[in-house]
């Protein structure tokens, strides 16, 4: 994907660039850093196969989008890089071991569900701010399709947790 945005610096001057970004969440950090350090962003595309997208400006605060998908990444990483126990060897629960699992478990259900409220957060701003048109109904089925994924996340990080805290024997 493509970012596009044209905004106005602290010195009053207009700026243009484009970069390429692999996630939507990372063009929404973009432009949220581009807040956070004042200036003001006026136009903002998004390019891609599917077409061209123009996002709300007036959505983004200074908020991190990715921060959470990024800690929730490193939290998955660790776990796959830690060796499996060998076939067919039954281990003892180890104390240690059920805490570190039980705060991952929890941790993550937490990420997703601050990233579920900022990507409502988004649709809900983008239906009140943005004007209607063929890109506001795009990025809206895009925030619906992202919450829709994030409440299968969550409701699959719930169980997960719950099978931790309560287990069937």
């Amino acid at each position: 994907m493509i970012l596009t945005v044209t905004a106005i610096d602290r010195q009053q001057q207009w700026r243009s660039f484009f970069c390429q970004v692999d996630e939507l969440e990372v063009a929404f950090d973009i432009l949220n850093g581009i807040v956070r350090q004042g200036d003001q962003p006026i136009k903002a595309l998004i390019t891609d196969e599917s077409g061209r997208i123009e996002l709300p400006t007036e959505v983004f605060d200074e908020s991190s989008v990715s921060a959470a998908v990024r800690e929730l990444k490193k939290d998955w990483e660790s776990i796959l890089t830690q060796p499996r126990p060998e076939a067919g060897i039954e281990r003892a629960p180890d104390a240690e071991w059920f805490y570190r699992l039980v705060i991952l478990r929890q941790r993550r259900l937490e990420q997703l569900q601050d990233s579920l409220g900022q990507m409502q957060q988004l649709l809900t701003n983008t239906r009140k701010e943005m004007p209607k048109g063929p890109s506001k109904t795009r990025l809206i089925n895009r925030y619906q399709g992202l919450i829709d994924r994030y409440l299968e996340l969550v409701a699959r990080a719930q169980a997960a947790y719950q099978a931790v805290l309560c287990p069937a024997d």
